[in-house]
């Protein structure tokens, strides 16, 4: 299955090549990149590619060196996004003096930093047999590939992995590494979870309507604001998601005393 990332008026949606929003069914290759280590000491890098369902016929290793420069970028990147785009909230009744040609030079300016950045990083000599062998497997147009990276770490897991060019199209999930696989079910119509947000000053059945309209032989269902435990359980469907659509505002919460952070 493949889609094109698009923004639109309140969220991303996926404009796909396919006619109706049916499923196609092609050649899988699942690739898995299991990464032990951290950005201090650096990284130990297995890759394992395989047909999808079955055991990996490759495997191969490798290295990527120490990248506290990285880490600090994602560090700053955030910082500046976070400052900035705290002031551009919509409140009710308030009104803020906002500059969003300043906001959205300092965010190009710090996301080209991070890219580069991490696209140098994964130039490393040390990582060169995993890069060859992937930038061999994307020149064949006729098989898709499934990528997983799978690793305990956040910080690595927020990088911007779908930007990387040897994989340009193909579908890319985060795993950590002792989560457990299970089993797709395969179905005839692609399924799209629509989730609705906080609609303050927007509108955001805008997105619906066009899902609706461009995807209306898919199996469409609408989340309005919501719980936690509502959206976990959705989320964890056992039939599985092909599309996931969000509108509406977001925030990101700190937890002080693990110092990790749910984005």
């Amino acid at each position: 299955m493949h889609g094109i990332l698009q923004k639109s008026e309140n969220g991303y949606l996926v404009n796909f090549k396919l006619k109706n929003c049916y499923l196609i069914s092609t050649m899988k290759k699942l690739v898995i990149l299991q990464f032990d280590g951290d950005f201090s000491r650096g990284y130990k890098v297995t890759l394992e590619v395989g047909d999808d369902g079955e055991r990996p016929d490759v495997r191969i290793r490798g290295e990527l060196p120490t990248a506290l420069d990285v880490m600090q970028s994602i560090q700053e990147w955030r910082k500046i996004y976070r400052s900035v785009y705290g002031q551009s909230r919509i409140k009710v009744n308030a009104v803020k003096n906002f500059n969003t040609v300043d906001y959205k030079q300092q965010c190009d300016e710090y996301s080209e930093k991070l890219l580069s950045l991490f696209h140098t990083w994964l130039k490393s000599e040390s990582f060169n047999s995993i890069s060859n062998y992937l930038s061999e497997l994307n020149t064949n147009q006729e098989q898709e590939l499934r990528i997983i990276l799978s690793s305990d770490s956040l910080e690595l897991r927020k990088l911007p992995w779908h930007l990387w060019d040897l994989w340009s199209g193909a579908e890319v999930a985060l795993s950590a590494p002792d989560a457990a696989r299970g089993v797709r079910i395969l179905r005839e119509k692609i399924r799209i979870l629509i989730i609705l947000g906080d609609s303050t000053g927007i509108n955001v059945k805008a997105d619906e309507i066009l899902l609706q309209k461009y995807c209306r032989d898919a199996e469409i269902v609408t989340l309005v604001e919501p719980s936690r435990e509502e959206l976990n359980n959705y989320l964890q469907d056992e039939i599985g998601w092909d599309i996931l659509s969000f509108s509406g505002h977001s925030q990101t919460y700190n937890f002080t005393d693990t110092n990790e952070e749910i984005a």
